[in-house]
Parts: structure tokens; C-alpha cells; sequence
């Protein structure tokens, strides 16, 4: 329990006002802040995965990096179309459904990009990767036992509101929903 008090408040840390800030730095630190949630998230579900069932520890954090690659992969490319290609992202819509990327726009992000070129490169690589053996027992365990928990339940719905804070939050008036 006190690993979810701990997480509870290092998720409801205050929201910035972005008030004085330009639309694509409100926006880029918007999905900043949304982005880091994720990785907290993901963090937290990792480590509670570990502390149930400690046998697909390994499994569970190499999923944990993909995961938070991915994360990072898309807070660059909201970064890098706040800055270039404002149009692009679909800010009218939750945070989850900002970024459209087709492969042309992928490829223009990591030509301009170079760590979202290599985490693209990084999930090529674990695309290709053969299943982990574990993996079946941990995404079993995942819905039978762990999403089951209070604990879960608990990081969740600390998760959600985190999210919704964030997606609250305004920019300044004249970004247009899209």
C-alpha cells in the first residue's frame, strides 16, 4: 500500500499553467506531461507484476522498455510537429489520439529526429524479436490476477485522473481543435 500512496502523489504533482507559453511549447509540454503519466504508469505496473509474481521479472521489463521507447517515440514526434507541421497533430482528440503517423511522416520525423530514428530502428529490432517464452504466463497473469488486484485497480484509477488533469488543462485560446 505505501507503494501506492508513494506513486498516488509523485502522479498528482501539479499540473503546469501554460498560460505564457506558445501554442506548440503548451502543447508539446502538454503532451510532456502526458507522456511522463505513461512512463509512471508503466513503471508502477512492472513493478507489480515483479512483486506478485518475481519468475517473469525479466519478461516484464523488457516489456517495460518497449513500452517506454514507444512512449518517448511519440513525445518526440508531438515535439517535432508542435514545431514544424502544427496541423499534423490532432489536438481536438485525447492525448492518445494526437499523433496519426503514416510511414512518410515517420520517416520525415527521424530524418530530423535522431533519437526517434534509433528508438524507430529499437522497435524494428523488437518486432523481429522472437516471443519471449514467459510471455503467454505473464499476459495470463496479467488478466487473471494482476488486473484483478485492488493494487492495480488502485494505480489505475490514479492513472485516469492523472490523465484527465492533463487533458483539462488548456492552451491558449487561439490553437483551434483540429
Amino acid at each position: 500500500m505505501r507503494r501506492v500512496t508513494v506513486l498516488v502523489y509523485a502522479l498528482l504533482v501539479p499540473i503546469v499553467s501554460f498560460a505564457s507559453e506558445t501554442s506548440s511549447d503548451c502543447l508539446a509540454r502538454k503532451y510532456g506531461n502526458y507522456a511522463l503519466a505513461k512512463e509512471k504508469w508503466q513503471r508502477a505496473v512492472t513493478e507489480l507484476i515483479v512483486g506478485v509474481a518475481p519468475e517473469y521479472k525479466e519478461v516484464a521489463e523488457i516489456y517495460l522498455r518497449d513500452q517506454l521507447r514507444a512512449i518517448e517515440r511519440a513525445k518526440i514526434a508531438v515535439e517535432f510537429l508542435a514545431r514544424e507541421e502544427l496541423e499534423r497533430l490532432r489536438i481536438g482528440m485525447s492525448l492518445n489520439n494526437w499523433l496519426a503517423l503514416d510511414e512518410s511522416l515517420r520517416q520525415r520525423v527521424a530524418a530530423n529526429e535522431q533519437r526517434y530514428a534509433r528508438l524507430l530502428e529499437l522497435q524494428k529490432a523488437a518486432l523481429r524479436r522472437a516471443p519471449h517464452p514467459d510471455g503467454d504466463g505473464l499476459r495470463q497473469l496479467m488478466r487473471s490476477e494482476i488486473a484483478a488486484s485492488d493494487e492495480y485497480r488502485a494505480l489505475l484509477k490514479t492513472f485516469s485522473k492523472t490523465v484527465r488533469e492533463i487533458e483539462d488543462s488548456q492552451c491558449q485560446k487561439s490553437i483551434t481543435n483540429r
